[in-house]
Order: C-alpha cells, then structure tokens, then sequence
C-alpha cells in the first residue's frame, strides 16, 4: 500500500513535464512543471484523475526542439560557393534509464510539414547520424545532421525545413508532447555576382521594365565628397574632379536588383554639355561582410543623345553595393562627368 501510495505521489508531481530523471520508490527528481495543472481538493469517495505522465512509463523526448541556419550560396561567374554551412548536434533523451534496448528511428514529419505548407529540406542535403537504439541502461543518445556543401550548391534560394521525429519498435514508449519533434530550419540566401561581362550594353535608352528606387540608397566617395547627399532627389549634382574619382551606393542590405538607372547632363542647344555627360564607367558590386568587389563589367552609352541612362544586367546581381569608377564623358575627359541621380532597378 505504501508502494501505491508514492506512485500516485510521483503521478501527481509531475504532470506533463519535461522528464530527464526517473522516480523510484526513494527518489523523486522535477526538472519542470506545468502550470497549467492544478491539483484538485479530493472528494470523498471519488477519486482525481491523475495528470497525463505516468513515471512508471517509458518516454522519449527533445530538450533542444529546433534549429536554424542562414547560409550563403555565392554565384559567380565561373563558381558557387557555400558559406555558413556548419553541421548541427543535438540529443533526444529518456525520462529514465532503458531497461532493455530499445531500437528507434528518425524519420521526416511530412504530415506536418504538409499542413504548414513548408518547403522540405531534400533529403541527398543531408545525412543523419547516430547510434539508432538506446542500449540497455542508457537515457541520451546524439544526433547529427551532417550537410552536403555540393548538394546546396544546386538549391534555389528560399526557407527549408526538417522535421524529425522518433519512431520506436517498442510501442510501449510514449512521445513528451511539445518536445516530441526536432525542427531544423535552412534559410538559403543566393548572392549573385557574375565576374565580368555580365552588362548588357545592347540599348542604354530604352527603359528597364521593374520597380526603380533611390529612397534607401545612401551614397560615399573617399575622394569626391560634393552633394552626396543630394543625389537621391535629382536636385543637384555630382561630378568628378579627376579620373581617380569614385562613387559608391549603398542599402541596407542585401538584395537582388536587375539594373541601374543613371542620370547625367544632356542639352539639346549647348553641345558643350558633352563634355559632362557619362559616357562610360565600369560597375563592379559587393554584398554583405565581404569587401570584395566584383566587377560587372563596363557600362558603354552608345551616343550622345539623352539625359536618363539604363544599365542592364545579362543576370540579376545579389548586392548592397555598387561602386562606380573610371567615369568618362562623350568628348573623352575624366573631369567634370556629372551625375545627377540614381536608382536601383528591382525586378517587378
């Protein structure tokens, strides 16, 4: 009777918790409560309905539910490169020590990850490992996802999504509500930076079709300081004082944009004005963290004819940066090319 007496103590203690020690008869060990339970006043002659864990049971569960990784796939020219790609351990765990062996599998919670609508995490992306029993005496056992860099060099950008789940042969062990899944989250970010001849210099005039905007854009120069802060409203200028000249614009983070738009100076009446307007500069991008630049290619006006330029992409560019140099006006000089304005081009 007394033995009945502390099961129901041990019951009572510990509703739907989360469990890493067992009870025994002279032993009692509470890692986490859950409040939602509240012991009842008995009645005479009736008896409570216990909580939903039974410590004389088996469960199984995950201390650590979930994961998440961002990494950068690098598309250049002649190259991908994968980076922040780092395999990831974790434990699932018994709420007491295995009394015999008790084999398990991992496997995919594709009902679940249907009833998200989220993308799955391929499955020749990865490879598990761990020991798939649980040896007589033992409670943790470690999991590891180990990634394959190639297999990501193929993925297209976008959030993908693992799901795990235990499956025992001994259907007497129960799952931990709530701790019963391991989720693993992959944000696969695509940095596009073809190396070189990736402007399509075919038409500078006509229009790129997609979503133009200077208002994020914020512009430097290490030499050539004059109205930068005026070049995102087209009301003033900035010029080149000497072929050394640079100009860099900038958001606040990275994204995928198709194009530029460039305004310079053109008059109709004054061909004087030649000798301001672009002609030529090389473009080359950076994104992120890497100081890198990667030229693009040189951006090439076919004739002296209007004010509004189009730099257009052959591929579209990953980028927070883009930095402009080596201007050159219509008549050949390096000094006074004037820009007027300018806007990233986004596709629609």
């Amino acid at each position: 009777m007394k033995k009945n007496i502390l099961k129901y103590a041990c019951i009572a203690l510990l509703p739907t918790l989360a469990i890493n020690n067992s009870c025994n008869d002279d032993e009692i060990v509470v890692d986490r409560f859950d409040g939602s339970y509240t012991p009842e006043k008995p009645t005479k002659g009736e008896r409570n309905n216990p909580p939903p864990v039974n410590l004389l049971d088996t469960y199984a569960f995950f201390t650590e539910t979930s994961s998440n990784q961002s990494i950068k796939k690098k598309v250049k020219k002649n190259s991908v490169e994968i980076q922040d790609l780092e395999n990831i351990s974790f434990d699932i765990f018994l709420n007491k020590e295995a009394e015999k062996e008790l084999p398990y599998s991992l496997e995919i919670d594709n009902e679940w990850l249907s009833s998200k609508g989220l993308k799955a995490l391929p499955s020749d992306a990865y490879e598990l490992n761990y020991n798939n029993k649980f040896e007589l005496n033992q409670k943790q056992n470690k999991i590891t996802i180990n990634f394959k860099e190639e297999i990501f060099k193929t993925l297209e950008k976008g959030l993908y999504t693992l799901p795990l789940k235990p499956v025992f042969e001994d259907s007497e062990v129960k799952h931990l509500a709530g701790n019963d899944r391991f989720m693993l989250e992959v944000n696969l970010l695509i940095q596009r930076l073809p190396d070189g001849n990736n402007i399509d210099n075919s038409d500078t005039k006509t229009e790129i079709e997609g979503t133009y905007s200077n208002s994020e854009i914020t512009f430097s120069s290490p030499n050539n300081r004059n109205n930068l802060d005026k070049l995102n409203d087209g009301n003033a200028v900035w010029y080149t004082n000497s072929g050394n000249d640079i100009l860099i614009a900038k958001i606040p983070g990275p994204d995928e944009i198709i194009g530029i738009k460039l305004l310079t100076y053109y008059s109709n009446d004054d061909d004087s004005y030649r000798r301001y307007s672009l002609k030529q500069v090389k473009i080359e991008s950076a994104n992120g963290d890497d100081d890198e630049y990667v030229e693009q290619g040189v951006f090439i006006d076919s004739d002296y004819d209007q004010e509004d330029l189009y730099i257009k992409f052959s591929e579209p560019i990953e980028v927070d940066r883009i930095r402009f140099s080596d201007f050159l006006s219509h008549t050949g000089t390096r000094e006074i090319v004037t820009i007027v304005g300018v806007e990233f081009i986004y596709a629609n």
